[in-house]
């Protein structure tokens, strides 16, 4: 009876002690609300217009914070979900069906980037331009060849996207974008 109770009490232990190591997990609504710094795009599903499926590096850096990882990106006109893993684990898993933003993150996804944020960049860089200009009201957006620059009221750049190679003849194109408002720079 004495080491049922031990293996009891060992099992309890180890239970609680794992629940720390679990991912957070949040649903956040998206709400459609405008920065003064920044613009704001949420990458509906629906006006995509094309089935996206790309795998690569996540590299984001912004002063001391350097942030990496692999990267599984997926979008068709449902949902969007990216993955990123470290070394072969999972530790962030973001879904989003154009209405909510589903969340699951581990202790190795540094606070400062928020989910929201990342879905943007990755629409601004994939979703069609079309799209894009018609959520950005007063901000501007101008397309190179290789590239892609949002550009606020008084025509100053915010955001600039190139794109490894030319986007309309590889829609997995790896890009790298430069915010220069909020001075990070992500690159795929």
């Amino acid at each position: 009876m004495r080491s049922l109770l031990v293996s009891a009490a060992v099992m309890v232990t180890t239970l609680i002690s794992g629940c720390s190591l679990m991912p957070s997990t949040e649903t956040v609504p998206v709400e459609e609300t405008a920065s003064l710094q920044e613009p704001t795009f949420s990458p509906y599903p629906f006006a995509l217009k094309r089935s996206i499926n790309v795998q690569r590096e996540l590299k984001i850096q912004s002063g001391e914070l350097a942030f990496s990882g692999q990267a599984a990106f997926f979008a068709d006109n449902r949902s969007v979900r990216l993955t990123v893993s470290q070394n072969g684990q999972t530790i962030w898993s973001i879904y989003y069906n154009g209405e909510t933003i589903h969340e699951e993150r581990s202790s190795e996804v540094p606070s400062q980037l928020q989910a929201k944020q990342l879905l943007r960049d990755f629409g601004l860089a994939y979703w069609p331009v079309q799209a894009v200009q018609s959520q950005l009201k007063t901000w501007a957006i101008q397309t190179g060849s290789n590239s892609r620059l949002v550009t606020d009221q008084a025509g100053n750049p915010v955001l600039n996207v190139t794109y490894a190679s030319d986007p309309a003849k590889a829609a997995d194109s790896g890009f790298i974008l430069e915010n220069l408002s909020a001075g990070y720079r992500l690159s795929f």
